[in-house]
């Protein structure tokens, strides 16, 4: 009981950043809708949620949660994936002035190559992945940073948003919070900190704590599904704790 209650106690205000919420993809259904969760977290004391969605931008959804879901703020996202056009500068204007305004950009998710590349191994026979020639990285054929990708950082700074850099490859994300920064975006979240499919290591971490953004730590990578789902065994729950104090609890 004293656990459940200290549980409790931790949502408390808190503000979920990165949930996959119906509507969603078919193959990638989910448990409740966003109208649910908003009326469970409002519940249980949350003060906010932002909805990813790995297709179109959840402004929409989360623009009519907020009509009727008193005492509870309810924010949307976008990723750019390739069914919204890639690392897209009119898709991040639009989406940061719809309803009531994307509040996170996500960079390429499953169709990033770093994913893809891994996704190969750790996917076989499900969910064939998007071609490697198809696949999106933020890099040039010479290692640089596309246009595309300075634009739109340059929109995410012009209206204070938060990027994420969602399934990006190690170097992608170095190189992404250092030009993020050097544009002024402060906000910036490093997603899926211990998922073994990105490729982080604890040191990777640390670095990009100390280059100025958030490690994202999600309780699901410590569940037995990650065995089933990914193909490679649950992150132990000390050792989640221990990285999150290495990298700093600031920036967890």
């Amino acid at each position: 009981m004293r656990l459940y209650e200290e549980a409790k106690n931790l949502l408390k205000c808190a503000v979920e950043t990165h949930i996959h919420l119906n509507p969603h993809v078919r193959s990638e259904d989910h448990m409740m809708d966003a109208l649910e969760y908003a009326n469970q977290a409002r519940d249980a004391g949350m003060k906010a949620v932002v909805i990813k969605n790995v297709g179109i931008p959840s402004t929409g959804a989360a623009y009519f949660v907020n009509k009727i879901v008193n005492g509870f703020d309810c924010y949307g996202s976008v990723a750019m994936n390739i069914c919204n056009g890639g690392i897209n500068p009119a898709l991040i204007e639009h989406a940061v002035n719809h309803g009531d305004g994307a509040r996170i950009v996500f960079f390429p998710v499953a169709d990033s190559l770093n994913h893809v590349i891994a996704r190969e191994k750790y996917y076989k026979g499900i969910n064939p992945p998007t071609p490697r020639e198809k696949a999106l990285t933020i890099f040039d054929n010479n290692g640089n940073i596309l246009p595309e990708v300075i634009e739109v950082l340059e929109i995410v700074k012009t209206y204070n948003r938060c990027i994420n850099t969602a399934h990006l490859s190690p170097k992608e994300v170095k190189a992404l919070i250092k030009e993020a920064k050097k544009i002024g975006i402060k906000k910036i979240i490093v997603s899926h900190g211990m998922w073994k499919l990105m490729g982080h290591t604890k040191n990777d971490l640390k670095e990009y704590a100390d280059l100025g953004a958030f490690i994202e730590f999600e309780f699901y990578l410590c569940q037995a599904m990650m065995q089933y789902i990914h193909g490679h065994p649950p992150v132990n729950e000390v050792d989640m704790l221990e990285t999150m104090h290495y990298v700093g609890i600031d920036h967890s």
